[in-house]
């Protein structure tokens, strides 16, 4: 949903900003590169592509301290939700996550923030585990 608003905000963005540039298929692609953020791993990705994803979840490799503040906002963002039912949902999330191959796509982001990125988000899926196993079913 938010990525969406954002593909829609830049498509206005561009229209506003480029006035009489017949730029629609940039526009487009641009557009469906912030889409794509929404489903990092829904297919292959290179080039321009694969270094937006990249960067859109580099965040995950962050020091934990950071990472940990980002876990938060991820919290607040699901607020609607209660946290029992928050929870499992976050651990779904991690476990697919941390089920795929490589959580990034170029070679450099693969090698320096792959293993980073699993060890915060491991710390997080047992942190929410734990949090999980103090509610009654």
């Amino acid at each position: 949903e938010n990525e969406a608003k954002s593909a829609e905000l830049f498509r206005q963005f561009a229209a506003e900003a480029g006035g009489a540039l017949s730029m629609a298929d940039n526009v487009q692609t641009v557009a469906s590169y912030i889409l794509r953020t929404a489903t990092h791993h829904s297919g292959p990705a290179s080039g321009d592509l694969a270094s937006l994803l990249d960067l859109d979840l580099a965040v995950l490799a962050a020091p934990p301290p950071l990472y940990d503040r980002y876990a938060e906002g991820i919290l607040l963002e699901y607020s609607h939700l209660s946290y029992p039912e928050f929870l499992p949902k976050r651990i779904q999330v991690l476990e697919k996550m941390l089920g795929q191959e490589s959580l990034f796509f170029s070679t450099e982001a693969k090698e320096k923030l792959d293993a980073p990125a699993r060890a915060n988000m491991r710390r997080e899926l047992n942190w929410c585990k734990a949090d999980l196993a103090k509610f009654p079913l």
